[in-house]
């Protein structure tokens, strides 16, 4: 409906003194430009803050709102979403165990010898619109390294991949069959030589091998429990490179201990500067910011 349309619409219902309508109407044609604006005001003051991470992340939410991705960055979320709406369309069943640390720590696993079985159709994916996210924070970067705890079947470690042009991601999951449908993901879309998807549970890596990599960028999108995610974010500050930042999946609505660990992590002194979205929440460790930075929108 044109502006035109929408001002003879109002004035018919103001005739009829129907306010209420009228009200209604303006304020859900304005509810979009008004989000937009606010993204745009909030992207602009994470890139004001004199922080290379900062920066990053502000280039990436503009790469994002103005569709500037590459064309070959295009092919690649082409092919990413035919992969998941293949894996949609699978019901062929798998079995997996359950893995995760108790209450007694990272190191106990809570969830030893149970196991589910279900169809592939039934994982969950990472939705395009925070794969593509990802996907522009990485473009900031020039070989980063980068890891991620929870490849579930790839999707996110895909769009993660197509934003590096060097640099490697290295995925962890512990799940047999998560772990097979992964790697059949990133040699379907191309991107074994971005992307190694290891077996493993989180806190073996983290807390007893000592081979996780030292990272410019990590992704958390696993075991969605407050206690669990306070622990990852400790043991995953050992590992961050300067300016490092680390991503955290489902912290805004998911539940209400994952809404509390996010904010007990953008409280924590050792985090510079925090970006709350609707779903992901990106935090900056190890930099030289002196007064912490807070920010949310609504992306």
């Amino acid at each position: 409906m044109s502006l035109y349309a929408d001002l003879l619409e109002a004035k018919r219902l103001v005739g009829r003194n129907e306010y209420g309508q009228v009200a209604g109407g303006v304020k859900s044609r304005l509810a979009e430009p008004l989000r937009r604006l606010r993204v745009r005001r909030t992207v602009a003051a994470i890139g004001a803050v004199d922080d290379p991470a900062a920066r990053r992340i502000a280039d990436g939410f503009r790469i994002c709102l103005r569709d500037s991705f590459t064309a070959d960055q295009r092919a690649t979320f082409a092919r990413i979403a035919e992969r998941k709406s293949a894996l949609q369309n699978d019901d062929s069943e798998v079995t997996y165990s359950f893995h995760g640390p108790s209450d007694e720590g990272l190191t106990e696993d809570v969830y030893d010898g149970r196991s589910s079985t279900v169809t592939v159709s039934e994982f969950p994916h990472c939705p395009s619109r925070y794969g593509t996210l990802l996907t522009a924070l990485l473009t900031q970067y020039h070989s980063p390294s980068v890891v991620e705890f929870g490849t579930c079947l790839g999707t996110s470690a895909a769009y993660m991949g197509a934003g590096l042009d060097s640099g490697h991601l290295t995925t962890i999951e512990a799940g047999e069959p998560q772990v097979r449908i992964a790697r059949e993901t990133i040699e379907k879309l191309g991107l074994e030589d971005r992307v190694t998807v290891r077996q493993g549970l989180f806190q073996d890596v983290l807390l007893q091998d000592g081979t996780a990599p030292n990272f410019d960028v990590a992704f958390l999108d696993g075991h969605h429990q407050k206690d669990a995610t306070l622990e990852y974010f400790d043991a995953l500050y050992e590992f961050a490179n300067e300016d490092a930042i680390i991503a955290f999946d489902d912290v805004n609505g998911y539940s209400d201990g994952m809404d509390e660990a996010w904010a007990e992590i953008r409280a924590d002194p050792r985090v510079d500067l925090s970006v709350l979205t609707n779903r992901t929440g990106f935090v900056v460790v190890n930099s030289a910011i002196s007064d912490p930075k807070r920010f949310s929108l609504p992306y």
